[in-house]
């Protein structure tokens, strides 16, 4: 099918999706399809880009004739699904992105929580086997642990709020030219507008010639004002305690994690379980509570 049969239209949300070419890619893209031709077709999905971005854009702009290959989904998320499975194909991500597409990979295919409505004929059990299931398969196809998909997805979701709030910060954090860090990420999905504004500002000011700047030389809070020193009264937090759980439960994940993979339960006491047991009861009882008061 020829692009003049068929509107085309590039959606914003696929489009953040796919990690941009560097400039000297780009430019060898262009003179390769103003040379020969745009000879791969643009995969489109409802009128709107999924593959080929960078290609439909050098076609429009020098008028270059193209073909279309429509792709066919039920769901909006499983155009979503597909995009990300596309670019991490890709060798040339950087790490931020990577998880990023990782996380969305999970978020956008997990079956409902539980809490609330469940879709018909599913009980939340079948639920949290689904889930379970996605977790394993998309842990093994990335090479990592069920624990690290879970991670992914929590930074994905913090990069998505800091995009509703300013997408170029968000764009800045996915670059990977600034290093931050998946913790701060989730920082700073719960600031301002205003907040955000003021970090990126002085984020891209210690960024020199597109190199990472050095940390040593940025001294800014996460609200971009001087980092306060020990002689400072330190001001009342209202998000102190907050912040300082999201950053400590991590740990206890990952001691979870670590003893599921090096502890042979078969010759653990059955006393030692029992204790562990009545530690996970209470724990599961706590982060409910915890869960319903954040909601």
């Amino acid at each position: 099918m020829n692009e003049k049969e068929y509107e085309i239209h590039v959606e914003p949300e696929f489009r953040d999706l796919v990690y941009p070419l560097s400039a000297r890619a780009y430019q060898a893209l262009e003179e390769s399809l103003l040379c020969d031709g745009c000879n791969s077709a643009i995969k489109v999905w409802n009128h709107q880009v999924l593959d080929g971005l960078s290609r439909f854009e050098i076609c429009v702009k020098y008028d270059l004739s193209f073909t279309i290959e429509k792709k066919h989904f039920k769901r909006r998320s499983d155009a979503i699904a597909w995009i990300c499975e596309q670019q991490l194909q890709r060798n040339d991500l950087p790490p931020q992105m990577r998880r990023y597409l990782i996380g969305m990979l999970y978020e956008t295919q997990k079956p409902a929580s539980g809490r609330g409505r469940v879709p018909n004929g599913q009980s939340p059990g079948n639920q949290k086997a689904k889930r379970a299931k996605l977790l394993k398969r998309l842990s093994e196809k990335n090479h990592v642990t069920t624990y690290t998909i879970e991670r992914y997805a929590g930074f994905t979701r913090a990069v998505n709020a800091i995009k509703k709030q300013s997408p170029a910060l968000a764009k800045a954090i996915l670059s990977g030219d600034y290093g931050i860090t998946h913790e701060k990420a989730l920082l700073l999905s719960h600031q301002s507008k205003t907040e955000l504004l003021e970090y990126y500002v002085n984020l891209t000011r210690g960024q020199v010639a597109g190199k990472e700047a050095q940390p040593s030389r940025i001294s800014f809070s996460l609200k971009g004002k001087p980092a306060p020193s020990v002689k400072d009264t330190p001001a009342f937090d209202p998000d102190a305690e907050i912040n300082g759980l999201a950053l400590t439960i991590p740990s206890w994940c990952s001691s979870m994690e670590r003893v599921r993979h090096t502890i042979n339960p078969d010759i653990v006491s059955e006393n030692a379980k029992s204790r562990l047991r009545s530690s996970l009861i209470l724990l599961t009882n706590e982060v409910n509570k915890v869960e319903e008061f954040v909601s």
